[in-house]
């Protein structure tokens, strides 16, 4: 296992709102491969084929983590890294310092 995570997160299809260019995932494709190529563990989460909800998110974190029973000690989900690098490409918003918000497929229909 790699003890760094990277999660690629890029949702350009968001309901109610402008799509963004269809480079966006090229511009994923690019951050996931240099991730790998600097020795990160990766996990992508894309709207290219279908919606992309926040459950589906929620679960692949779910059943990674589940897999640290088996293995304590080693990197496994969001556990025993010594770093994770999330990289978000789509629509989202700041409230104040600390609100970061990411939209995905809900849109605007979200908040």
């Amino acid at each position: 296992m790699r003890e760094n995570l990277f999660i690629g997160i890029v949702c350009a299809k968001p309901n109610g709102m402008t799509e963004l260019w269809p480079a966006t995932y090229d511009f994923m494709d690019e951050m996931v491969s240099w991730a790998d190529q600097s020795g990160f563990e990766t996990w992508t989460f894309t709207d290219k084929d279908g919606p992309l909800h926040v459950d589906d998110i929620r679960d692949v974190i779910k059943d990674e983590n589940k897999k640290l029973k088996d293995t304590p000690t080693e990197p496994v989900g969001l556990f025993n890294r010594k770093g994770i690098f999330v990289y978000f490409c789509g629509h989202g918003f700041l409230r104040g310092r600390q609100g970061h918000f990411w939209i995905l497929h809900e849109g605007k229909q979200a908040h």
